[in-house]
This record gives C-alpha cells, structure tokens and sequence, in this order.
C-alpha cells in the first residue's frame, strides 16, 4: 500500500479531514493535496513521514510497517 492511501485511511478513521491536516502541518490544503497525488508514485522524504507522525500523534512505523 502506498503512503498516500495509508495516510487518507488514517485520516477517514480520525474523522480528519485533509484541511485539517494541512493546517496542522502550516500548508495550504492545495498543497498537501498535490503532495499526497505525487505520494501515489512514491514515497515522501523520513523528513516529512516524521513530521505527518508528529502532528498526528502517531509512530512513524505505522506508515513503514505498511509500506
């Protein structure tokens, strides 16, 4: 499974939706939304999976244990 499905099922089962994300990571809905499209072809940097985690409350090895 690839990151970007991973992490919008994380968000539906939070009831979370992406602006709420984006808000909490300090970027644009728009911009998080052209990311998580590029996500479907790869992966992002340890640098942004860290940083998703951290404002989701969540360990970095949910999304590396999926990958």
């Amino acid at each position: 499974m690839n990151f970007s499905i991973l992490l919008r099922t994380h968000l539906k089962n939070k009831n979370m939706k992406l602006i709420d994300l984006a808000k909490l990571l300090g970027i644009s809905r728009q911009s998080l939304n052209n990311s998580l499209n590029r996500w479907e072809s790869r992966d992002p940097t340890i640098k942004t999976i860290k940083k998703i985690s951290i404002v989701l409350n969540i360990s970095p090895s949910y999304f590396f244990d999926e990958l």
